[in-house]
């Protein structure tokens, strides 16, 4: 029992991370461009399915793919800023706002059609290994 609760005590802690870096990425967008991006979060999935996709389809090693995925996200994020937020910079300020909400779902659509709505489970990097916190008795 005190071992499941360990587990997720550290799965917590994982995922609570993630969501930090999320938050400060929001944070700082918002800071700076003074514009609530709402396709940032369907970036950051395209990343994951990108570094997915590079492991399972193409067979690259975890560390490459995911190196590539982050290159190529920062590509599309820039190519959306130079495409689609730019030309509304003088408009009204609901402009990028929608802006940004239309091409997070059409991201969130293309990934569904291409990656499917099912879940896919990511390939283990190491080998399954088990650590024990406590020593049973």
């Amino acid at each position: 029992m005190i071992e499941l609760f360990f587990s997720q005590l550290l799965n917590g802690l994982a995922i609570g991370q993630v969501y930090a870096l999320i938050a400060l990425g929001f944070s700082l967008v918002f800071g700076v461009s003074n514009l609530i991006n709402f396709a940032q979060g369907a970036l950051f999935m395209l990343g994951a399915f990108f570094a997915f996709s590079g492991v399972t389809w193409l067979g690259l090693p975890l560390v490459v793919a995911a190196v590539l995925s982050v290159l190529l996200v920062t590509g599309l994020g820039m190519l959306l800023e130079r495409v689609a937020l730019r030309p509304l910079e003088n408009g009204p300020w609901v402009a990028p706002v929608l802006s940004t909400l239309a091409i997070s779902m059409i991201i969130d659509q293309l990934a569904e059609i291409v990656w499917s709505p099912e879940g896919q489970p990511f390939p283990l990097p190491f080998e399954e290994v088990t650590f024990f916190l406590a020593a049973r008795t």
